[in-house]
């Protein structure tokens, strides 16, 4: 493939990773209210751009095998810099993840899934350590990275590094991106199916990544698979939000889709400021029972994270879903009013605040 192309392909791929960034900034922010109520894994995800930004940069300086003496030691140079950086970027992403899933998988009694969580996390980043602390050490010294004369074939050919990122890339993708799908909490089972495909296919692009670095090592066809792979997994981060932001936009146009049923998050209400939250019909739980209710719990694949409602009954605790109820007041039109309960599910009618 002619470098230019390749050019083409890449930027290509990278601006459609950094649209999908700002995307999920947007669904943020429109729901949180501001940029300062932005978290952890929201700001994880800013940084990957960075390292993104280099990677992709470096790879279009490596791709091109056919230079010139005088800029083979550049070459090698940008071939160090880009394992770096392509590294950094995926541990970043699955720091994200591991960051969102402690925030939205229950909490409670429920101590075990966090202890796995946990040690899923030491994993990653022991991982990512073993893999840094081992680079320099497979070619000593390092700067034979971009010696073009050295006689250790692993300066030039990173084969042992690349077995070790194999072993340690396919464990961690499948420990943070395929094997957590079946316990997010949400309700939209395509989302799940969705993410569940998006992991399959991360890992297969890591895989071929590392596949071509150890059979074709000299050829740059392993590069292709570098961007792909963390493409695919931004894609994978911001997925969720993605979502979230399809369906407020879609119900901005005043129309209905299924995606709309879920409640969307109301971060730093106050009491009695035009929201509250009510436990859904048919729970473990009854509204009645609601006097002994937690701290609320994000839920993925909402319009923002949903929250769960910790309610005890007959001695049982468990996280009870919750539908968020809008307050009416004498300034909204009738069609609203009587859009808002037609839409209110019978177990919240005996509970609807009266007009103010």
């Amino acid at each position: 493939m002619h470098p230019s192309i390749f050019a083409a392909e890449s930027w290509t791929l990278y601006a459609l990773g950094v649209g999908l960034v700002l995307a999920r900034l947007i669904s943020r922010l429109s729901t949180l209210g501001s940029i300062r109520k932005l978290q952890l894994d929201d700001w994880t995800i800013i940084l990957a751009v960075i390292p993104f930004t280099g990677m992709v940069f470096s790879a279009n300086q490596t791709f091109d095998p056919n230079t010139s003496a005088k800029d083979t030691t550049r070459r090698l140079k940008m071939r160090f810099l880009l394992e770096e950086l392509q590294m950094t970027t995926v541990w970043l992403i699955k720091a994200c993840l591991l960051i969102l899933y402690r925030r939205i998988f229950p909490a409670t009694r429920s101590s075990a899934k966090r202890r796995l969580l946990l040690c899923i996390s030491v994993y990653c980043l022991a991982s990512y350590a073993l893999t840094q602390a081992l680079l320099p050490l497979w070619c000593s010294p390092m700067r034979n990275y971009w010696n073009p004369s050295t006689q250790n074939a692993q300066c030039h050919t990173y084969h042992h590094h690349s077995i070790l990122v194999l072993a340690a890339d396919t464990t961690t993708i499948l420990l943070a991106f395929v094997l957590p799908i079946a316990f997010i909490p949400t309700p939209r089972k395509a989302l799940q199916a969705s993410l569940f495909l998006l992991g399959t296919c991360v890992l297969g692009t890591s895989i071929l990544a590392r596949y071509y670095v150890l059979v074709q090592p000299r050829s740059p066809m392993y590069i292709h698979w570098y961007t792909a792979e963390v493409t695919l997994m931004v894609l994978f981060a911001n997925l969720p939000f993605l979502s979230s932001l399809f369906s407020t936009a879609v119900r901005a146009r005043g129309r209905s889709v299924a995606l709309s049923s879920w409640p969307r998050e109301y971060v730093g209400a106050r009491d009695g400021e035009g929201l509250r939250w009510q436990v859904r019909k048919g729970s473990a739980a009854t509204a009645e029972s609601a006097g002994s209710v937690g701290s609320r719990k994000e839920m993925w694949g909402s319009d923002g994270p949903a929250p769960l409602l910790e309610i005890e009954h007959d001695g049982v605790v468990a996280d009870v879903p919750a539908v968020m109820i809008r307050r009416f007041s004498i300034r909204d039109s009738v069609e609203e009013v009587e859009v808002g309960r037609r839409e209110r599910r019978p177990s919240g009618m005996g509970l609807l605040p009266p007009l103010s």
